[in-house]
């Protein structure tokens, strides 16, 4: 699925989610800089759960405690993506009530 699609629908149930919009900007923000740039950069424009597990393997912390938080908000944010192209037959409430978890 189309990675734009993708993002597209998760600002929807996001919102639908009731989720903050300084948090959607956020995710957004690093769909941008992050999975966004690495597949263009790849000449990539459908996305797979593979696609997000090679560039999650780019996104590491070393060992510092301060990088860490990032680290895992990146990680947190291509789990998302994965999860909707998991539920991309499901409908809306079923990625609602698993964003409601979250």
């Amino acid at each position: 699925m189309e990675i734009q699609n993708l993002i597209e629908r998760a600002n929807h149930l996001l919102k639908e989610a009731r989720y903050s919009s300084s948090r959607i900007y956020i995710y957004n923000w690093l769909w941008k800089k992050g999975i966004l740039e690495f597949m263009f950069s790849k000449g990539l424009v459908d996305y797979d759960e593979n696609v997000g597990n090679e560039y999650m393997l780019t996104c590491h912390a070393g060992y510092s405690v301060t990088n860490v938080l990032p680290s895992i908000a990146v990680i947190l944010s291509i789990l998302i993506i994965n999860d909707l192209l998991i539920l991309a037959n499901c409908d809306d409430k079923s990625f609602s009530m698993f964003l409601s978890v979250i």
